[in-house]
């Protein structure tokens, strides 16, 4: 009887076996084949272009103007569109208008941080930070509007003494 029990485990070995070998038989007889017909390819992987650079050198050759990208915006017009709604629901506002909205913004916030940069060379930094940011808003005319929005940092000590000034002149 022990015997007995003992064929059909072996049995079943074999056909294990047996579906192992099918199985890599096919994988085997493709790989050839891949090789025979182009024996020259490489396996390194193909250089990708660089659409920064040739992007820039479209711009460099045109004299500095994109052509179609420059009419892209870099913020969302839905966006600039439901602030301006925010005001006014009633308003109907153009296409044309929030793209001019938009062109303007980029604009005020590249001339402010480029005058932001100039404050943070003269204080011989290599990085803009909200300290300059903020003395241009209070130096500078132009960003009055700013003052309130970008306030300078002062210490609480100096705020407390401030404020014990102004109420000693009212009171």
């Amino acid at each position: 009887m022990a015997s007995s029990s003992k064929k059909p485990k072996d049995e079943n070995k074999k056909k294990k076996k047996k579906d192992k070998s099918n199985r890599t038989a096919p994988k085997e007889t493709k790989k050839p084949e891949k090789k025979a017909s182009s024996p020259q390819k490489s396996n390194k992987p193909k250089a990708k272009p660089d659409n920064k650079r040739k992007r820039k050198e479209k711009i460099e050759e045109n004299g500095g103007v994109e052509g179609e990208e420059a009419t892209v915006c870099r913020f969302p017009m839905n966006r600039i569109k439901r602030i301006i709604k925010s005001e006014d629901s009633s308003l109907a506002i153009s296409q044309d208008v929030v793209f001019l909205v938009n062109k303007a913004t980029e604009m005020f916030l590249e001339k402010f941080s480029k005058d932001g940069y100039k404050c943070s060379v003269k204080d011989r930094k290599k990085s803009l930070s909200y300290k300059h940011l903020a003395t241009v808003a209070h130096e500078r005319k132009r960003y009055d509007f700013l003052s309130d929005y970008v306030p300078q940092k002062i210490k609480a000590e100096d705020a407390l003494k401030e404020m014990n000034s102004t109420e000693t002149w009212e009171g």
